[in-house]
């Protein structure tokens, strides 16, 4: 099973649709949506889970958990680029 992991801070309705069509269109695939605050859909394909948490921290994930990182909406609220790729790429 594949994992996509997604991180943004963008308080938009568009994310979670974003989110909801890739796991839709991708059954085969295991979603999770990050975001600081709780702004998802109470209905969200069963393929597809929302995790509260901040991108800029230490990552709590297992080393290489995820086959693909979806970063969106996060100008401007990163102040350690280099640091947030280090991450990304463990």
């Amino acid at each position: 099973m594949s994992t996509l992991h997604s991180s943004s801070d963008a308080r938009d309705e568009c994310l979670t649709v974003f989110y909801s069509d890739v796991a839709d269109q991708h059954p085969e695939t295991q979603i999770i949506g990050v975001d600081l605050s709780p702004i998802q859909p109470e209905f969200i394909p069963g393929n597809c889970t929302f995790e509260l948490d901040d991108c800029t921290e230490p990552w709590t994930w297992p080393d290489s958990h995820f086959d693909l990182i979806h970063i969106r909406a996060l100008l401007g609220s990163i102040a350690d680029w280099p640091q947030l790729y280090r991450e990304v790429y463990e």
